[in-house]
């Protein structure tokens, strides 16, 4: 949470009009990642404020309704002399849905050496120090949730627009699974306060979770089908996605988002995980459930995350080597999977 220092200092920068700020989700934005930061946007146009979004790669095509998404910027598709152009008279710049600065890839050392003064709002554990303000609550359902009350803080709940509401509902939505995992009454008074803008839920909920492709879904049944591997004694099972299947399927941004969940549904499978080649290394997407901590085999990787869902990159593993060391990993660690 903030400071008094901290609040006092934002509340000057508010105050003002037309500053310049630059709004930075993570690598791979997700509905949360993009649902922040676009409805900190719209919060900060109502406020009169200039901001704007640079996303450190692309979105994926789900979220290609989004209010004002054909606005962000992309910075791994700009040149280096582009790229600096959007720090020049940035007066503030606002990470958001990531703690570590790691999380930013290909922009996040231009933002360290800026000098700017970064304003962190998050929800994930254990942040790191390298923002000079941190608006955090790991307990939080969603970066989306954390946003909102931010601007609860500043009593400006006024400034939530139509626009900002349908973006902070819809990363409450995705990032608690459509509230299978918000326990808290507050995330659902939340969710009743964006209600009340006239969102049309049902709208966002088709959009988000009934837009696939056909490609797509041949996709998934190729994994349901062919790269599933189930340990039911382990009471853990994954999914393994090569680079001849993102070829073969021409896979887009966010195809494979919430397959590795389908793994997590089978009866008795409490820790499930999704294993991503790519050229230089291999991603691991974990989940889980109650009591079994998916982030301790995501930190086992280099990464990160929640205790139920988290998540890591790396390099130089080859999907067949990170294959290995996972099964060895969950099998020298079952009593942490044995906890439900």
């Amino acid at each position: 949470m903030f400071t008094a220092k901290n609040i006092n200092k934002l509340q000057s920068f508010f105050k003002e009009k037309n500053q310049k700020i630059m709004i930075v989700p993570h690598v791979g934005p997700d509905g949360d990642a993009m649902g922040s930061a676009l409805g900190f946007y719209h919060f900060l146009k109502i406020l009169g404020h200039q901001p704007f979004i640079l996303s450190p790669d692309e979105y994926p095509y789900y979220l290609d309704w989004m209010p004002e998404i054909e606005k962000v910027y992309i910075a791994n598709q700009l040149d280096t002399n582009t790229l600096q152009k959007f720090f020049l008279g940035t007066q503030l710049i606002a990470c958001l849905d990531f703690n570590a600065i790691s999380r930013a890839e290909g922009i996040s050392q231009q933002i360290l050496e800026s000098g700017i003064p970064i304003l962190m709002i998050d929800h994930h554990e254990t942040p790191e120090p390298f923002a000079e303000m941190i608006f955090h609550d790991n307990n939080a359902s969603s970066t989306c949730e954390m946003v909102y009350r931010f601007i609860e803080t500043f009593e400006l709940l006024d400034f939530i627009d139509l626009d900002c509401a349908k973006c902070l509902y819809t990363g409450i939505v995705t990032d608690t699974g459509c509230f299978k995992y918000a326990l808290s009454e507050r995330v659902h008074e939340i969710a009743g306060k964006l209600l009340q803008k006239n969102i049309e839920p049902m709208k966002i909920h088709n959009l988000l979770f009934n837009n696939t492709s056909e490609e797509r879904l041949r996709f998934l049944g190729h994994m349901l089908k062919d790269r599933l591997v189930v340990y039911k004694d382990l009471k853990f099972a994954y999914f393994k996605q090569t680079l001849s299947d993102e070829q073969k399927y021409q896979l887009k941004e966010g195809d494979s988002e919430g397959i590795v969940n389908y793994a997590l549904s089978i009866r008795g499978i409490d820790l499930a995980c999704y294993l991503t080649e790519k050229e230089d290394l291999t991603k691991f997407s974990f989940r889980s459930l109650g009591e079994v901590p998916a982030i301790y085999f995501a930190k086992h990787f280099g990464g990160g995350g929640h205790h139920n869902a988290a998540g890591a990159k790396t390099l130089n593993l080859s999907i067949d080597d990170a294959e290995n060391q996972l099964v060895e990993l969950v099998k020298n660690n079952q009593h942490l999977i044995h906890l439900t």
